[in-house]
């Protein structure tokens, strides 16, 4: 039985090592514009491969969205964030949808996301796109 968590806990522990290196090179990533395409696509495999080894990590499906909502593929960044959602509802979550919704042109949908957030999360009223709401 030990030896069996110990295989489960290093998964996650593999997991959360992928999603923080998603975390830290992303951003860098994204502002490198098409220079930063390969490193993008790098992350998403690991994202991928994080959401596979702990399939109950919201970091890892929330590291997922936020790579397919970067390199365009919004529809995918829903599905992401839905089941971060699903995992753990949370301010951050619909606030991201909103994001993605508003990406794949669903105005109607990323408004209702924001809405949400801000109810849960005034404080994230900065982060909405003026004109979004």
């Amino acid at each position: 039985m030990l030896g069996w968590r110990l295989i489960v806990g290093s998964h996650a522990l593999r997991a959360s090592r992928l999603v923080r290196a998603v975390e830290i090179t992303s951003p860098a990533a994204a502002a490198a514009g098409p220079n930063g395409l390969g490193l993008l696509r790098q992350n998403l495999a690991l994202a991928i491969e994080a959401t596979r080894l702990d399939p109950a990590s919201l970091s890892a499906a929330q590291a997922l969205g936020s790579v397919y909502l970067l390199l365009g593929r919004p529809d995918d960044a829903v599905a992401a964030y839905d089941r971060a959602l699903a995992l753990q509802p949370a301010a951050e979550i619909y606030m991201n949808l909103g994001h993605a919704f508003r990406a794949a042109g669903a105005a109607d949908k990323s408004r209702a996301n924001y809405l949400t957030a801000i109810k849960l999360d005034e404080r994230l009223r900065a982060q909405v796109p003026a004109g979004a709401i």
